[in-house]
């Protein structure tokens, strides 16, 4: 099987997980109330219905025509976020784009493997692949 077709199934599986995730790191760290435990099941069961109807069929519309590239995963995260919002307002609207937002970079993360985080790292320094600074 194709690894990029295996990065993007395993992004699409933890992607949704990663803000959950986050608010329990945040949580177990230090006495921050985060309303983890109100209706974490179905806030999550919420997350992968709004990734699965829009950001699949917007990661292969993407992938057919182009390159996925950090942006599109960006926003993508960011309306599966709103749409977490807009039919379970557990949380402020801020708070649920930013939590979408940050599982955009990670399914990023993951669909886009080391070599290309590594070019996206060198174009913003402004080095290209030929070229390289020690450092």
């Amino acid at each position: 099987m194709n690894r990029s077709i295996v990065r993007a199934a395993i992004g699409f599986v933890l992607a949704p997980l990663s803000p959950f995730l986050l608010l329990a790191a945040i949580q177990a760290v230090g006495d921050v109330d985060t309303n983890l435990g109100v209706d974490r099941g179905a806030t999550i069961n919420m997350a992968y219905f709004w990734t699965m109807l829009i950001a699949v069929p917007a990661y292969r519309l993407i992938t057919k025509h182009g390159t996925f590239r950090f942006h599109h995963a960006v926003a993508i995260g960011g309306v599966v976020g709103f749409m977490l919002w807009a039919t379970l307002p557990l949380w402020p609207v801020l708070i649920c784009v930013a939590l979408g937002l940050f599982a955009g970079i990670a399914l990023w993360s993951i669909v886009a493997g080391p070599g290309r985080l590594r070019a996206h790292r060198e174009s913003r320094d402004g080095r290209d692949g030929a070229t390289s600074r020690l450092t």
